[in-house]
């Protein structure tokens, strides 16, 4: 059986929690293997696994937990937490003023029609929500090693076309929703369209920025979420006012 082979078989195993059989194999792979499989577990996997081992068990696992973790976890301790995650967000922080200029770039059109700062915040939510549920499945994939055999691009394809469903049905809901509220078409449709762009692109961010940091060896659990958020969000304002100020002479 190749290694292959054998890492599919031990992830059904942890899948339907037959966490025995998953020890028994575990030990029966070479070091290398048991390396690279224990540095895709989920953190509840490798507890798990823990806890159904003998004190000799134990041994040889710490031994190889402290030769494969050159990277820390954000878990360790409260320090090595903000350690990880602070600059993320204040190097976000200095990120987010792109969108708040870009906000007081469109001042103009906002102003003429008003109703368009009604429906910004529902964009922009969505465009996270989608954003960030594209990440776990992500984050998932990466730690069970699911994309192996599929290309990096079919693999921003199949976001994208998740993402350009999602953003059909929001298109629908939201359109009528506008059309109810504002009784302006023109309105609705640029909402609608907003929306629909913004979700098929944040459904693809939320794929490659994980993807592309846990290449280059960069924690994509702790990078990723505020990342993502913040493209989105400028993503999602271009957009919309972008389309709003193309078309506000028929507003």
């Amino acid at each position: 059986m190749t290694t292959e082979k054998k890492f599919d078989l031990m992830y059904r195993f942890l899948k339907y929690e037959e966490y025995e059989k998953f020890r028994d194999m575990f030990f029966s792979l070479r070091t290398n293997e048991q390396k690279r499989l224990f540095q895709s577990l989920y953190p509840v996997n490798k507890t798990r696994l823990t806890a159904c081992l003998d004190g000799d068990e134990l041994t040889r696992l710490f031994t190889l937990v402290e030769d494969t973790d050159s990277r820390p976890s954000p878990a360790d301790s409260v320090f090595e937490a903000v350690k990880a995650r602070v600059p993320w967000i204040v190097t976000l922080i200095f990120l987010g003023l792109i969108s708040a200029n870009l906000i007081s770039f469109f001042e103009d059109t906002i102003e003429e029609v008003v109703a368009l700062a009604i429906f910004m915040p529902i964009i922009l939510d969505s465009a996270g929500n989608v954003g960030t549920q594209s990440l776990a499945l992500a984050i998932r994939r990466l730690a069970f090693h699911q994309d192996r055999n599929q290309s990096f691009i079919k693999s921003i394809l199949r976001e994208l076309a998740s993402g350009f469903f999602i953003g059909m049905a929001a298109f629908l809901a939201i359109g009528i929703v506008v059309l109810v509220v504002e009784g302006n078409l023109l309105l609705a449709a640029v909402v609608g369209t907003s929306i629909l762009l913004t979700l098929t692109i944040s459904a693809a961010i939320g794929y490659i920025i994980p993807t592309l940091f846990d290449k280059i060896g960069i924690d994509p659990a702790v990078a990723s979420g505020p990342f993502i958020t913040t493209l989105c969000d400028a993503f999602a304002l271009i957009v919309y006012f972008g389309l709003a100020t193309a078309v506000i002479p028929y507003l």
